[in-house]
C-alpha cells in the first residue's frame, strides 16, 4: 500500500509568524491576511477560514530551485480531522508563499491492504528510497495555479512544474495532524536543480475528547456513555435498570489503562447495535460489557461456548460442543464522530490464550486473557481483573 505523498506548489502569499501554534512565545494567532489578498478572498471568507481553524503556523524551509520559508499556511479546502484508532491518515493540503509565489504543499497517499495508512495511536515515519519507482512511498511537488477565491480548488497553471521526491523522510506525529519532513525533490527536466523541503508542518489540531452531557455528568458510566454518544434518555434508562456495573479490569499492550465501570443494556431500551451485543445471560452462555479505557470505548464479549463456568483458550472441544471465545472490539459503532475520523475497518482483538471464570450468579467473574489483532492484525492486549454485567431481562 504505497503511500502517495504529493507536494503541490500553488499560487498564494503567506503572512509571517515566527512561532508554531501552541508556543508560549507566540504573541498572537497566525494571520493569513496576505494569503487572502493573493487569493482575492473577501474579508468574510478569510474570517470564515480562520474561524474554521484553517490558518495554521508552520516552519518549512525550501532551498534549491524553489527557495523561501513558510511560517504560516492556509489549509484547504478544510483543516485536517484527527482520526481515531483505525481511521485513515488525513490528506494534507497547505497553501504557502515562497518568493511572492503561492504553492500548495499536499501530502496524499494511495490506500492499500497492509494498513500503513491507518492511525494506530503512535507516530509514523516514512522513509523515501533513492529511486522513486522503487520507493516505499512516492512524493511529488507540483506547481498549482490561481486557487479560486474560496481556496478549495487547486488547479494547475499552464507551464506548471512537477517535482518528484528522490529521497527523504516524512513523519506523522500522534495524533497525525502535524509532523516533520526532510525531502529532496527533482523536476523531470534537463538541467533542473533539486528542491529540498525541511521543517515542521501542521494541517489541523488534535481531536477534543467530548465532555459528558450535563444529564449524565457525574454518574457512573458517564465516560462510556459519552464516548458512545448514548442519548441522555437512554443512559438514564440503562442506569435505572441497573445496567451500569462496577468493573476492575486492567489493560496493557495495544490498549492501556483501567476500567472501573461498564455497562450493558439489560432491557435494550436503545435502538443501536447488534441484537446480542447487550446480552448477559447464563442460558445463552454470553456476557457483554462496554467499558471506557483512556478516551476510547470498547466492547468486551465473553462467549463460554459449551462450558458454563470457565472459558479456557485455546480449548479442546469434543462431542460437537463449541469452544469458548473472547473478543475485545473498539466500539465507536454507535458514536457520532467527525467525518473522516471514524475507523475504516473493524478494530478487533481475539483472545488467543488465557481463561475467564463465570461466578455462580452468571453475571460476574474474572479474566486473565491475551488478545491478538488490532490495526494491521499484529498487536496484542493483555487483560486481567474482574468483570460484571447486568443480567438480561427475559
Amino acid at each position: 500500500m504505497p503511500l502517495l505523498l504529493i507536494f503541490a506548489l500553488a499560487v498564494a502569499a503567506c503572512g509571517s509568524s515566527t512561532t508554531l501554534a501552541g508556543d508560549p512565545r507566540a504573541p498572537s494567532p497566525p494571520s493569513c491576511s496576505r494569503i487572502a489578498t493573493t487569493l482575492q478572498l473577501r474579508p468574510s471568507e478569510l474570517e470564515s477560514a480562520t474561524a474554521a481553524g484553517r490558518c495554521l503556523a508552520q516552519d518549512l524551509h525550501f532551498t534549491g530551485e524553489v527557495q523561501g520559508t513558510a511560517t504560516v499556511a492556509l489549509a484547504g479546502p478544510a483543516a485536517c480531522v484527527a482520526p481515531v484508532r483505525g481511521g485513515q491518515l488525513p490528506p494534507v493540503a497547505l497553501i504557502v508563499a515562497l518568493d511572492q509565489q503561492p504553492y500548495t504543499l499536499a501530502i496524499q497517499y494511495s490506500s492499500g491492504s497492509d494498513h500503513r495508512d491507518l492511525y494506530n495511536l503512535s507516530p509514523l515515519t516514512i522513509n523515501l528510497a533513492v529511486a522513486p519507482a522503487a520507493s516505499e512511498f512516492a512524493t511529488t511537488l507540483f506547481t498549482v495555479g490561481l486557487t479560486p477565491a474560496d481556496g478549495s480548488d487547486h488547479r494547475p497553471l499552464a507551464g506548471g512544474a512537477d517535482w518528484t521526491a528522490t529521497s527523504g523522510t516524512l513523519t506523522y506525529a500522534s495524533p497525525p495532524v502535524s509532523g516533520t519532513l526532510d525531502v529532496t525533490l527533482l523536476r523531470d527536466a534537463p538541467g533542473a536543480a533539486p528542491v529540498r523541503v525541511q521543517g515542521t508542518w501542521r494541517c489541523g489540531v488534535p481531536r477534543a475528547v467530548p465532555s459528558p452531557d450535563p444529564a449524565v455528568s457525574g454518574t457512573p458510566c458517564a465516560d462510556i456513555f459519552t464516548l458512545e454518544s448514548v442519548a441522555p434518555a437512554d443512559a438514564a434508562a440503562i442506569l435505572s435498570a441497573g445496567g451500569c456495573s462496577t468493573e476492575d479490569l486492567t489493560f496493557s499492550g495495544d490498549v492501556k489503562g483501567r476500567a472501573t465501570d461498564g455497562y450493558n443494556d439489560p432491557h435494550r431500551v436503545h435502538s443501536f447495535g447488534d441484537s446480542d451485543d447487550d446480552t448477559c445471560s447464563a442460558s445463552a452462555n454470553l456476557r457483554n460489557v462496554r467499558v471506557a479505557v483512556g478516551s476510547e470505548p470498547f466492547l468486551l464479549r465473553l462467549d463460554a461456548g459449551s462450558g458454563p463456568s470457565r472459558g479456557t483458550i485455546p480449548a479442546q472441544v469434543t462431542n460437537g460442543g463449541s469452544a469458548p471465545t473472547a473478543t475485545l472490539a473498539l466500539d465507536y459503532r454507535f458514536g457520532s464522530l467527525p467525518s473522516g475520523s471514524a475507523p475504516v475497518t473493524e478494530v478487533l482483538w481475539n483472545a488467543i490464550a488465557g481463561s475467564y471464570y463465570v461466578n455462580g450468579g452468571g453475571n460476574s467473574g474474572t479474566a486473565n486473557l491475551t488478545f491478538a489483532g488490532g490495526v494491521g492484525g499484529d498487536g496484542t492486549v493483555r487483560l486481567t481483573g474482574s468483570w460484571r454485567c447486568a443480567t438480561s431481562a427475559t
